[in-house]
């Protein structure tokens, strides 16, 4: 299987699989509160990430890499209690496109201010996709 088969495969799974997190999550926090839907969810990452990196024998974590992944958390944890509140309260045709779309621009954004404009023709996918 060649690299661009593996690279749709796989950008296909993650897509299902983040859309299925973020609809179980919109519906967990239906009949359950935001915060504690949260709790339970980072809670069942971290067992995982942390079973999977000692599996793998990864090292340690430095001090300055738990503080940008405690950060990297904290902003992640808020933008999904943002998401989950929205979902909660039924509005998802409104929520999900909106998340998605800003999602998606920021590293966009970001990669742009830092390393420059992409080609004409990245561009153009860009704007296709979003």
């Amino acid at each position: 299987m060649g690299a661009g088969v593996l690279a749709v495969v796989y950008g296909l799974l993650s897509a299902a699989t983040w859309g299925g997190g973020d609809f179980a999550g919109g519906l967990a926090a239906r009949r359950a509160a935001v915060p504690w839907v949260l709790l339970i969810g980072q809670l069942c990452g971290l067992m995982l990430l942390v079973l999977l990196a000692l599996l793998r024998g990864e090292p340690a974590l430095t001090l300055s890499a738990i503080g940008w992944a405690a950060a990297a958390g904290a902003f992640g944890s808020l933008g999904l209690a943002m998401l989950y509140s929205g979902l909660a309260t039924g509005r998802a045709a409104l929520v999900a496109p909106t998340s998605a779309v800003i999602s998606a621009s920021l590293p966009v954004l970001y990669t742009a201010y830092s390393a420059g404009l992409p080609g004409p023709l990245k561009l153009l996918g860009f704007a296709l996709a979003l």
